[in-house]
């Protein structure tokens, strides 16, 4: 059943995050840690077929599988996740002796804090938290750092890689209201792109990207494939489409000079189409320290004003710390290892800040 200010989405296309492949190749991602069967996914974008009564700004549509069953069952997708998990992991005993009611719907409904305007068979993205909007984080405009609202995909709030769900109109893209309904010129997958591209966006407003910086990105994108077929050493300098997505938003926020740093030459090629001003080559055999020096003439003989680290890493986080210049800052998007060691007094003395982005609040 769809909410009163919810929408029915037929989801197109679902994009797979690096914290997808965490929860599958470790079961955890941060602090979130997997215990029972779970749908992943929170890149997604797909066509509303069904609205709630005070939804009005976006269309309902007419699409071929408008009169299909409205989602898969929630027995299917249990039994689903169960076969998965054992092939995967070799079967945990604790999910063995688990029904579907204790392991929780595959589906989830939240309430949204007011009125908005949808009509089914527009297209949209969709933003995968879902907040309280009563905390102190929420009040203050800092909804995504809200510690009991939802954020689908994340253990233990099932993701958008499924035919259909429900989700709050106010978090369905749209033009009327705070985003926009996917155009004709763009298609299904670019629409799903959306939800990286606005963390990037936010790595660049936590940055505090101003004209003419000269910012540093370390990680300029690799193929879902690699992470299963390399070891842990060789992803140390390598990330997913974030450190496009970055590239993308400090150009258009008037970054001056961008360099990316990657071990790949393919993704230094397509950083470079892209529009980084300079590609480095890197390789996780070298000494942070040396790498630093390494990148300063492609920098102009200077430290970068910004480094955005879109790998996390302990390897890159040292090397952002090296790279940057006193008084500038260190912003860290990739969630690579839960504990690293780092030349933290060379940062105190400098006086380099150093930042975390998590997700983006866009009010």
């Amino acid at each position: 059943m769809v909410g009163v200010a919810e929408v029915l989405v037929e989801v197109a296309q679902c994009g797979i995050c690096g914290s997808d492949l965490h929860l599958i190749s470790e079961l955890a991602i941060a602090h979130y840690k997997l215990e029972r069967p779970h749908v992943l996914g929170h890149e997604a974008s797909g066509t509303v077929v069904q609205k709630g009564k005070a939804v009005t700004h976006l269309s309902i549509g007419t699409t071929e599988s408008a009169g299909r069953p409205s989602t898969i069952s929630s027995r299917s997708l249990f039994k689903e996740g169960k076969k998965h998990l054992r092939k995967i992991h070799g079967f945990h005993s604790t999910y063995e002796g688990l029904t579907m009611k204790e392991c929780g719907s595959p589906t989830a409904m939240l309430r949204t804090h007011h009125d908005v305007y949808v009509d089914p068979g527009d297209r949209v993205a969709m933003e995968p938290g879902q907040p309280c909007w009563d905390c102190d984080h929420c009040k203050s405009g800092r909804y995504h750092l809200c510690r009991t609202g939802i954020l689908h995909g994340i253990p233990h709030q099932d993701g958008f890689l499924r035919r259909r769900l429900a989700h709050p109109a106010e978090f369905c893209f749209n033009q009327d209201v705070r985003c926009d309904r996917i155009p004709e010129t763009v298609s299904d997958q670019d629409g799903a792109l959306v939800e990286p591209l606005a963390v990037g966006y936010w790595a660049c407003r936590r940055a505090q990207v101003f004209p003419g910086a000269r910012v540093l990105v370390l990680g300029a994108g690799k193929g879902v494939a690699h992470h299963f077929r390399h070891t842990q050493t060789y992803q140390i300098l390598l990330a997913g489409p974030i450190g496009l997505c970055v590239l993308l938003n400090l150009k258009a926020a008037g970054a001056g000079y961008v360099v990316i740093t990657d071990v790949r030459d393919k993704s230094l090629q397509r950083a470079k189409t892209m529009g980084a001003d300079a590609c480095v080559q890197v390789s996780p055999k070298e000494d942070p320290a040396e790498v630093a020096k390494k990148l300063s003439p492609a920098m102009g003989d200077r430290r970068a004003d910004i480094t955005i680290d879109c790998v996390g890493f302990e390897h890159t986080m040292r090397t952002a710390i090296f790279a940057t210049k006193a008084g500038g800052n260190v912003t860290i998007v990739g969630l690579g290892q839960h504990e690293v060691k780092l030349p933290i007094l060379d940062a105190v003395f400098r006086e380099v800040d150093i930042r975390g982005v998590n997700r983006y609040p866009h009010w």
